[in-house]
């Protein structure tokens, strides 16, 4: 009986540690999350306005011109495919 007690005891020692662990390292996390280059962030804004008015032409020029720019981080690359192949999947030879 008392193995069973000291175990239980034990898992919710555990679980408060391992909780705790995981609390104090999301602001770590928060603290480092990537950002866009200011000069990747101005194209991409603007792709983003005309994807939103159905403009896939200026989208996609929007996003050459960000692929353009010539100190780009891992991130910025990241952000650059999706916003591709969202107009990929918005233009009509995609889903043909």
């Amino acid at each position: 009986m008392t193995t069973k007690y000291s175990s239980a005891k034990l898992a919710a020692v555990l679980l408060a540690a391992s909780t705790s662990i995981v609390v104090f390292a999301m602001p770590a996390q928060a603290a480092s999350e990537p950002k866009l280059s200011r000069s990747v962030a101005k194209h991409l804004i603007d792709a983003q306005k005309a994807m939103t008015g159905k403009d896939l032409k200026t989208a996609a020029d929007d996003i050459a011109q960000a692929k353009a720019v010539s100190d780009r981080t891992p991130y910025d690359d990241y952000v650059i495919s999706r916003m591709e192949m969202a107009v990929w999947v918005g233009s009509s030879t995609c889903c043909t």
